[in-house]
């Protein structure tokens, strides 16, 4: 499908025709997949099969509602429109644009995404997922500082290649709280706020990043203990699937767009095919160097 669309992006495997302008994308060309546009949203949708504080699903057609900001109509995998606030800025508008209003779009065209960020580490994808405030992006770019290139930060699209899982490049950008900023020897105020009220910037890592698929071997579930020292745990079994259930990027949508048999059979798909690990890190007293070696050591990635 093809309009008069100003902006035409590659992203996930994807090509996107934009009216409005996505400076974190990298350019494309072609017949798009699906378009962005701005126009007039509904204020519900009608019977709606799952609700949430600011959003509504039903198959095929989800509504997000950002107050202040702008509401988001995606439809059928393959159109976003957008009504925007007045005078709101635009980073703030794709801010959630580029994150839940496009993971409902994903998941629409029957591919889900896991919350986390992707790392080529020797032609094998390694994924670092878990809550946020974990230090996904943080220990992405600390691997990125060690010559490692990435695929995603923070939203990690998986196809299938012949029952293996891909992921599939996303954006050349790493969004960073100002404190790791600084612990990376670099000034915040060099980087773009992602919004003008919160203290987290996006970093440019063109040089860094991977624009093409990789298989998806390792997951890495990290989380955050009071102890000291690193600790590394292989999942096995039934609790693999669990996992992948709870870091797939917005679940909640699902149910509500009625793709539970997708997302059951792509997530059994990848409990089969993938190695995945917990990983607890220390609240205080670490380095994301130590993190680093720690995993590639024992998992022997070297």
């Amino acid at each position: 499908m093809n309009t008069a669309s100003q902006y035409t992006y590659s992203v996930y495997g994807l090509t996107i025709g934009s009216e409005l302008e996505l400076p974190e994308l990298l350019i494309g060309s072609g017949i798009h997949d699906a378009e962005i546009v701005f126009g007039k949203v509904p204020d519900s949708i009608e019977n709606p099969l799952k609700k949430g504080v600011c959003f509504q699903a039903a198959p095929n057609q989800f509504l997000l509602k950002i107050r202040n900001i702008a509401s988001f109509f995606v439809e059928n995998g393959n159109l976003i429109t957008i009504e925007a606030g007045e005078n709101t800025e635009e980073k703030s508008i794709r801010l959630f644009l580029l994150g839940s209003a496009f993971s409902a779009l994903l998941m629409q065209r029957g591919l889900f995404p896991v919350h986390g960020s992707a790392i080529d580490i020797n032609g094998a994808g390694l994924v670092v997922s878990g809550l946020s405030g974990a230090g996904k992006s943080t220990l992405a770019m600390g691997f990125i500082n060690k010559g490692f290139k990435i695929l995603n930060d923070d939203v990690c699209v998986i196809s299938f290649a012949e029952e293996q899982p891909q992921i599939m490049p996303g954006f050349p950008h790493v969004k960073l709280w100002a404190d790791s900023i600084r612990n990376f020897g670099k000034e915040p105020s060099q980087y773009e706020r992602i919004r003008e009220n919160i203290e987290k910037h996006r970093l440019e890592i063109t040089n860094s990043f991977l624009p093409k698929p990789v298989p998806f071997k390792i997951l890495i579930v990290l989380g955050v203990k009071n102890s000291e020292g690193i600790e590394i745990e292989e999942i096995k079994g039934v609790e693999k699937f669990n996992l992948l259930r709870k870091n797939t990027h917005r679940f909640q949508y699902v149910d509500g767009l009625l793709k539970q048999q997708d997302h059951f059979t792509a997530i059994g798909k990848m409990a089969n095919k993938l190695k995945i690990f917990t990983v607890q890190r220390p609240r205080k007293g670490f380095s994301v160097d130590e993190i680093i070696e720690t995993i590639i050591k024992n998992l022997k990635l070297k």
